[in-house]
């Protein structure tokens, strides 16, 4: 219902880290179609940190395969082959995301990238955060891949790669 029953701290600002791709998710699917052919650019290739999917340079993969490796094992490189592809730009898109939490009201909230990468100026807080979460849920692909435990990501080109992956979250 969104109603709060309890709340302790609920505005104080902290990093969302990788619960960011919730929005990220959010403007992939209110922005594109899941069947979108994306060429990895050399930005989404060169992201090495955190969970990873290996993309490389130049292989052709669907938006939605996309999107289940971010939200099924959070990869990183997956975020921002989603931006580039969706927004035009890494930059393009977290404008894209920032003017999405104006409109949903989350009034203590700005993203700095598509992943969670700690960055002063990426915050939001628990009260955003919850409202962010049930609107999401409103989109029934992201309802289904939040509650996906294990998923085989499959690219185009090269045709005969696949990556199996794994949530990471023991709630499952």
């Amino acid at each position: 219902t969104g109603q709060i029953y309890f709340a302790k701290n609920h505005n104080r600002r902290a990093a969302p880290a990788s619960l960011t791709k919730i929005m990220t998710a959010v403007i992939a699917v209110e922005n594109s179609s899941l069947d979108d052919v994306v060429t990895v650019d050399s930005r989404s290739a060169s992201v090495s940190m955190g969970s990873i999917i290996d993309l490389r340079k130049g292989e052709k993969i669907t938006l939605g395969e996309l999107l289940t490796a971010a939200l099924v094992a959070s990869a990183n490189d997956s975020t921002v082959a989603i931006a580039c592809h969706v927004g035009g730009s890494h930059a393009r898109f977290i404008t894209m995301m920032n003017a999405k939490a104006a409109a949903l009201g989350l009034s203590n909230t700005r993203f700095a990238n598509t992943n969670g990468y700690h960055d002063p100026n990426h915050y939001t807080t628990a009260y955003d955060l919850a409202r962010l979460s049930r609107y999401a849920l409103g989109h029934p692909k992201i309802n289904e891949l939040v509650q996906t435990r294990e998923a085989t990501v499959h690219w185009l080109e090269p045709p005969d790669r696949e990556e199996k992956i794994k949530n990471s979250n023991r709630l499952l």
